[in-house]
């Protein structure tokens, strides 16, 4: 969502919030089936959260689902 990757740009909080709403499920799904247990997830999908926060800007992904 170009949205959220402009708020990133903008060093916006709000833009973890719209990640963890738009993409949270679909990630802690994919953590939950790779790592077995819901605090390895969890423990995860913050590291996910963090490296899209300073990953972006510079990166600037096209398809943000498929960057996750």
């Amino acid at each position: 969502m170009a949205d959220i990757i402009e708020l990133l740009e903008c060093r916006d909080e709000g833009a973890l919030d719209l990640l963890r709403t738009h993409y949270g499920d679909y990630c802690r799904a994919i953590l939950l089936r790779l790592l077995g247990t819901e605090e390895e997830t969890e423990e995860a999908l913050s590291d996910v959260w963090m490296q899209v926060w300073n990953a972006i800007p510079p990166a600037r992904p096209r398809h943000l689902k498929a960057y996750l």
